[in-house]
């Protein structure tokens, strides 16, 4: 249900960070007709595959290339304002060298 995710908190929208191919976010737009996603992936080649499903086309999704680390989003998140983030494996495959103090 809508209020499944976030404890009930009306989550509407969702930051995706490491998106991959989507397999974490598209199963919650089909669950949660209301739900937008922002994400986020290294892999230009990754994202293209967010982009062209046809929930990504309907609206649902912007997703972006980028890097976490550089300590800023993509001109196409910045207006991202999410409820809740997902960071499926991202902090372990950070490099420690990039961790900031």
């Amino acid at each position: 249900s809508q209020a499944s995710l976030g404890g009930g908190s009306g989550v509407r929208v969702l930051l995706e960070a490491g998106c991959g191919v989507g397999n974490t976010l598209f199963p919650l737009l089909r669950a949660m007709p209301a739900l937008t996603v922002y994400a986020l992936d290294l892999s230009a080649t990754a994202v293209g595959i967010v982009r062209s499903h046809p929930l990504a086309e309907a609206g649902r999704v912007v997703a972006a290339v980028g890097d976490l680390t550089e300590g800023s989003l993509p001109p196409e998140l910045s207006g991202c304002a999410a409820d809740v983030a997902t960071l499926m494996f991202v902090l372990s495959a950070i490099a420690p060298s990039k961790f900031g103090a």
